[in-house]
């Protein structure tokens, strides 16, 4: 939560947030709660990244979140679901 108030005081336009932790790499599932926190506590668009793989799963996480928007990355090298 910290580092997206600085960045959003020191004029960063937009950030990404990934729902897992660079400690757990690939393991586990990403958990959306610090992206939610995230979005309504800064006034710059929020972007929700992790474990998005088909387009249910794509809006489910914005619903949870309220993020303005997805991020994909290894969902995007497999088949569209």
């Amino acid at each position: 939560m910290e580092i997206a108030k600085i960045a959003e005081k020191h004029g960063i336009k937009m950030i990404t947030i990934h729902g897992r932790t660079r400690k757990q790499y690939y393991s586990g599932i990403a958990k959306y709660d610090m992206i939610k926190s995230v979005k309504e506590n800064v006034s710059i668009p929020v972007i929700a990244n992790g474990d998005i793989t088909s387009s249910k799963k794509a809006f489910e996480v914005l619903e949870e979140t309220g993020a303005d928007g997805i991020m994909i990355s290894r969902g995007a090298l497999r088949k569209a679901t």
